[in-house]
């Protein structure tokens, strides 16, 4: 029985794994670079909202940032252009903060009159609001904040009861 004949591109083939390789060494300095970058660019932040250094280490996704400057900075829609032609690879990477990270605006960002009125953003727990991203991901954002608000009340922002 012949599977292939002359023309058959089994021997051909390279595995992916094979072509782009990169060692475990490689990508754990790649990930504290990454995250040193990180850290550079919420210096920056704090630096540009006048906040102490380091008064968002536990942060950023941008549309926390949103939350925390009250609406001041805006998370923009942004998309990948690939190239039509040659290859590419893209590394997706987060830098969040913990589950438990209580999030809400900064006070030392909310002016007198936004206090006296309202603050556009509830406090929520991280955790809450990943469940929620993930099962609203591909939708307006907006709505994602109207949910936690609703959500507000019933979170138990204190500390964790012991028995």
């Amino acid at each position: 029985m012949c599977y292939g004949g002359p023309s058959s591109t089994k021997e051909k083939t390279t595995k992916w794994s094979d072509r782009y390789y990169i060692s475990r060494k490689v990508m754990k300095e790649f990930a504290l670079k990454l995250e040193k970058l990180a850290e550079n660019l919420l210096d920056l932040l704090c630096e540009n909202l006048c906040l102490e250094k380091d008064s968002l280490d536990e942060l950023i996704l941008f549309e926390l940032l949103k939350v925390i400057t009250n609406g001041r900075y805006k998370s923009v829609e942004h998309r990948v252009i690939a190239q039509q032609d040659g290859n590419w690879m893209s590394i997706a990477s987060f830098y969040n903060p913990g589950s438990d990270a209580v999030i809400f605006p900064a006070p030392e960002l909310i002016e007198k009159a936004e206090e006296e009125n309202k603050l556009k953003y509830p406090k929520f727990v991280f955790e809450d609001y990943i469940k929620l991203y993930a099962s609203l991901k591909f939708q307006v954002k907006e709505p994602r904040f109207e949910v936690m608000k609703a959500m507000e009340t019933t979170i138990n922002l204190g500390p964790i009861e012991t028995v």
